[in-house]
């Protein structure tokens, strides 16, 4: 989801809820190709299965040294990604693992979360940019 989007669509729901708990999640979520294969591409590094990336992520986080935990800050989240994704990479439909939420009642409070269109390669590339532009990268 876009900042953008995301501002606009917790206005719409403060000023129409319709129910009294409204999930801001994207009813229309990207795959984990789509998004992580620009990414890839982008940094030039090489798209795997999440479970395999899973996996390996799993295995540094048990040899514990400081140095990964510096040099591979995804280490710090392996529970988080466990969660969504579990070791087999069921959960990761829209890559998050949260497009089970209902959206029909955030919809209906927001005409913003209702016109959506799902994240694109083009997205992925821009926040690519973004983030070698701010230093990030």
């Amino acid at each position: 989801m876009r900042l953008d989007e995301a501002s606009a669509i917790l206005l719409e729901m403060i000023d129409n809820a319709t129910a009294p708990v409204l999930h801001l999640v994207h009813p229309k979520p990207a795959s984990w190709t789509t998004l992580f294969g620009a990414f890839g591409k982008a940094l030039n590094v090489p798209l795997v299965e999440f479970d395999v990336w899973y996996s390996a992520l799993q295995k540094k986080q048990a040899e514990g040294s400081v140095i990964d935990a510096k040099e591979i800050p995804a280490i710090k989240l392996v529970s988080f990604f466990g969660a969504v994704g579990g070791a087999g990479g069921q959960g990761i439909e829209g890559f998050t693992g949260l497009s089970s939420l209902g959206t029909a009642e955030a919809e209906k409070s927001s005409a913003t979360l209702r016109e959506m269109t799902s994240l694109t390669a083009e997205d992925a590339d821009s926040w690519v940019a973004y983030w070698r532009s701010a230093g990030f990268l």
